[in-house]
C-alpha cells in the first residue's frame, strides 16, 4: 500500500513546463535584441561612395554633318553645385548637363566630360562617337502624267536617285510631295514617304510610283516633287540637289468648278536647251531670241478671247514694273484646247545689264472670268545674264542682221540674200569657218543646205557683211 501512494518519476517535469516555454521565450527576444545590437554596430553614416559619371549619346554614329545628343548622369549628391565641361574631340566644347552637337567633317571623335561637384570633387566620363563621310543625294528629271487630273486620281511619277557620296549611317526617308512653287518646304503636301536605308542601286537608281492624290485636294497648279532625306536625318555634302520637282506644273480641277481656266503649258528658250545644266545663258543687249510659248484652257468652257503675253522681269512673279516683249490676243480656246507658237523678239538695247527671267502671262489684264486667277504666269526656272555687246567669254558669232529680196522663187531659180555677221566676244575667231543658208520646209521636213559661205576669221568685236547669190 505504500509503494500504490508513490509519485510517478515523470509528473514533477509536467509541473516545470511553463518554466521552460519561459525560458524558450526568452531566449528569442534575447536573441533579437543581440542580432539588432550587431547590425548597429556594422553600419556607418560616414563611409563615402567613388563620385562617378557616364556618358549617354544618341544616336552614337552618322554621316557628316551629323548632330548628336549627349547627357551626363553621375551619383553626386543633391545639395552640390554642379558643374559640367565638355570637350567634344573635334574643338567644340558646351557647359551643360546635356548638350547638343555637330560633327561637321568624319572622324574618329574622343568625347570627354568633366563634372564638378562642391562636396565631392571631380568626376570624369568619356566616349568614341564614329562620324562617316557625308552621302551625297541628287534627285534629277522628275516628270508627273497625265498633267489634269481631278481630286483622287492617281499620277504616276518617275524620276532618278543617285548617291554619289558615302553609304548613309542610318534609316532615310524617300518623299513624295506637291508643292505650289518648285522648291521644297515643310508646307508641301507630301503624298507617300518611303522608309529607306542603305545606297541607292548603283550607278542610278529609276523612280517610278503611282500615287493617288488626297480626295479634298483643293483646285490648282502643283509641282510634282521628290525629296531624298526630307527630314535631314542623314549627313548630306549638298542639300541643294536633295529634291527635284516637274517642269510643268499638275493641273488639279475640281469637278464642282466652272467656267475656263488660262494656263501656261510651255516656256523655254530652244538655245538655252544645249546649255549644260550648270551653266549660266549669257544674252547681249540687243540680241534676238528664239522663243517657245503655249497657253491652254484647262477649264470646262471654253473662250473666245484669250491673251498671252510675254515679259522680262527682275525675279520670277509678275508686277507692273515688268517689260513686254510680245503680245499675243484674240484667241479662242475651246476646253482642253491649247495655243502655241515660237516667236521671234528683240531685246532692248538699253536694257539694264544684270539678271532677267522671262515670264509668260496668260490673260494679262484679267478679262476672262475664270475659275482660278492666280495660276496665269510662269517664268523660266532660271534667269540668263545680259550683258552689253562684246563682253562675252570667249567666242560668240551672231548673225544680225538677215534679209533676202525675193519672197517666193521657184526651185533652181537664183536670188540675192545679204546677213551680217558678228563676233562678239572677247576671243578671235583665228581660222576659217562655214556660215550655212538653209531653206526650211514649213511641212516638217528636213532643212536643204541653199549655199555655204566661207569666212576667213573674225576678230573679237568685228562684224562682216555677207551678200551672194543662192539657188
Amino acid at each position: 500500500m505504500v509503494a500504490s501512494m508513490t509519485t510517478p518519476p515523470f509528473a514533477r517535469p509536467r509541473r516545470a513546463a511553463p518554466v521552460a516555454r519561459l525560458a524558450v521565450s526568452l531566449t528569442l527576444g534575447l536573441s533579437f535584441a543581440i542580432s539588432t545590437g550587431l547590425l548597429g554596430c556594422g553600419s556607418s553614416s560616414t563611409a563615402k561612395l567613388p563620385f562617378e559619371a557616364a556618358i549617354s549619346a544618341s544616336p552614337e554614329t552618322g554621316n557628316a554633318p551629323f548632330s548628336v545628343h549627349f547627357v551626363v548622369r553621375h551619383n553626386g549628391g543633391l545639395e552640390g553645385t554642379d558643374a559640367y565641361a565638355w570637350d567634344f574631340g573635334d574643338g567644340g566644347s558646351a557647359d551643360t548637363k546635356e548638350a547638343d552637337h555637330v560633327f561637321e567633317r568624319a572622324g574618329s571623335f574622343h568625347v570627354v566630360v568633366t563634372v564638378a561637384d562642391s562636396k565631392l570633387g571631380d568626376a570624369t566620363a568619356e566616349t568614341t562617337v564614329e562620324i562617316a563621310e557625308p552621302v551625297d543625294f541628287t534627285v534629277s528629271d522628275v516628270s508627273a502624267d497625265p498633267r489634269t487630273v481631278q481630286p483622287g486620281a492617281d499620277v504616276h511619277i518617275s524620276g532618278g536617285l543617285v548617291n554619289t557620296g558615302a553609304a548613309p549611317v542610318g534609316p532615310w526617308q524617300l518623299a513624295y510631295v506637291l508643292s505650289t512653287d518648285n522648291a521644297f518646304s515643310s508646307e508641301d503636301i507630301r503624298l507617300k514617304v518611303i522608309d529607306r536605308s542603305g545606297s541607292p542601286e548603283a550607278p542610278l537608281e529609276s523612280l517610278d510610283e503611282t500615287i493617288a492624290l488626297p480626295a479634298d485636294l483643293p483646285s490648282g497648279d502643283y509641282f510634282v516633287g521628290v525629296v531624298a532625306d526630307p527630314d535631314a536625318t542623314i549627313g548630306d555634302a549638298n542639300r541643294d540637289n536633295n529634291a527635284s520637282f516637274s517642269l510643268f506644273p499638275l493641273e488639279v480641277r475640281n469637278t464642282s468648278d466652272t467656267g475656263p481656266d488660262l494656263v501656261i503649258c510651255g516656256l523655254d528658250v530652244p538655245a538655252f536647251g544645249v546649255l549644260g545644266s550648270q551653266q549660266v545663258p549669257v544674252v547681249q543687249q540687243g540680241d534676238q531670241m528664239e522663243i517657245h510659248v503655249c497657253m491652254a484652257n484647262a477649264g470646262n468652257r471654253p473662250t473666245p478671247d484669250g491673251a498671252v503675253q510675254l515679259f522680262l522681269s527682275t525675279d520670277d512673279r509678275y508686277d507692273a514694273a515688268d517689260i513686254s516683249l510680245w503680245v499675243r490676243d484674240g484667241v479662242a480656246l475651246g476646253v482642253g484646247d491649247r495655243f502655241e507658237d515660237t516667236v521671234v523678239v528683240d531685246l532692248p538695247i538699253d536694257l539694264e545689264i544684270g539678271n532677267w527671267f522671262l515670264l509668260l502671262v496668260a490673260d494679262p489684264t484679267g478679262v476672262v472670268e475664270e475659275q482660278l486667277e492666280d495660276n496665269n504666269a510662269r517664268a523660266t526656272p532660271n534667269p540668263f545674264n545680259l550683258v552689253a555687246p562684246g563682253n562675252v567669254d570667249g567666242v560668240d558669232l551672231v548673225v544680225t542682221d538677215f534679209s533676202a529680196t525675193a519672197d517666193k522663187v521657184f526651185w533652181g531659180q537664183s536670188f540675192p540674200v545679204t546677213l551680217r555677221l558678228s563676233n562678239r566676244g572677247h576671243t578671235d575667231v583665228a581660222r576659217n569657218f562655214v556660215v550655212r543658208v538653209e531653206a526650211e520646209p514649213s511641212d516638217g521636213r528636213e532643212a536643204v543646205t541653199l549655199v555655204s559661205l566661207n569666212v576667213n576669221g573674225l576678230a573679237a568685236g568685228a562684224e562682216a557683211n555677207l551678200d551672194t547669190d543662192v539657188v
